[in-house]
């Protein structure tokens, strides 16, 4: 019973790492793309009204 539970216990294990890891990575492009826009956006506000 104890094995059998540590084989369930250590799947489960794995799968939610692998699931964090995957939303992590999401995440992080998501965000990566939003800091490229809004680098971009920046960049042609300050050409349009230079000071």
């Amino acid at each position: 019973m104890m094995s059998l539970w540590g084989g369930v216990s250590t799947r489960v294990v794995a799968v939610v790492n692998a699931l964090t890891s995957l939303s992590v990575a999401l995440a992080s492009e998501r965000r990566r793309r939003v800091s490229a826009r809004s680098i971009a956006v920046g960049a042609s506000e300050r050409h349009r009204a230079p000071r």
